[in-house]
């Protein structure tokens, strides 16, 4: 870790104050307080300091999301599957798994690209350092979409919860919207049919035939019987947005 904290601190320099790379200076320090515990300290009075920042914080509710994501991808994926005539047996685990990670991963890695870009630029602009919160959130708005949303309109999304559901109120801690189910409001009334309906919340539900993608309510609208006991509901068995468990 000496050795990464040496480098860093040399690949800082051209960014300190008065340096010619100043105004990036936040972006920077963000990844350095990302790696290391900021060496901030009190000047003056006396203070009980902790080792627990924001940031640690923030990455402690992510590794607290990482159980409901890790289902949420199983779940996807196994969704799907069962339905198929090739698994009328049994859907193994890791087939079930990676083929709902192979539709959600790329939905993290656009919300935490746009989002966390986002971020860096109103940063830099306002020149303040990087706010954690989107830690948090950039996983979230995946974890609240339907598995076959397209990745434009993750990434439309992103936009519109960060900048005005965040960062048009100063950013983190003033913003008086949540920035995920600010992203999920905006996509549902700007793109209803990917958001509702009986073919969005199962993976290829709208081109597979045999394939059914409707929830519990929309069996019971719709006045078929519905497959799913008590505890299929309890446990999140159930078609649904991605990690609604």
């Amino acid at each position: 870790m000496e050795w990464i904290r040496q480098r860093l601190d040399k690949f800082k320099e051209p960014f300190g104050k008065g340096k010619k790379l100043e105004k990036y200076a936040p972006a920077i320090n963000a990844l350095d307080t990302f790696l290391f515990t900021p060496n901030h300290t009190t000047k003056t009075g006396a203070h009980i300091r902790d080792g627990v920042d924001l940031k640690r914080t923030m990455i402690t509710v992510v590794l607290a999301l990482i159980p409901a994501l890790i289902f949420g991808m199983w779940n996807g994926g196994y969704q799907y599957l069962h339905q198929l005539p090739e698994y009328a047996n049994g859907v193994p685990f890791m087939d079930a798994f990676l083929e709902g990670a192979s539709k959600i991963v790329p939905m993290i890695i656009v919300s935490y690209v746009i989002g966390l870009g986002i971020e860096f630029a109103f940063a830099i602009f306002r020149g303040h350092e990087v706010n954690e919160g989107y830690l948090v959130t950039g996983l979230l708005i995946p974890m609240v979409m339907p598995i076959d949303i397209p990745l434009w309109m993750v990434g439309v999304s992103v936009v519109f919860s960060v900048i005005i559901g965040k960062e048009a109120f100063g950013g983190t801690g003033m913003n008086i919207l949540n920035p995920a189910l600010t992203a999920r409001a905006f996509a549902f009334f700007a793109y209803p049919t990917y958001m509702s309906g009986n073919t969005v919340w199962v993976h290829n539900a709208y081109e597979v035939d045999g394939v059914s993608g409707e929830t519990i309510l929309g069996k019971l609208a719709s006045g078929t019987d519905v497959p799913y006991n008590t505890m299929d509901m309890f446990s999140g068995l159930i078609p649904g947005s991605i990690a609604e468990t």
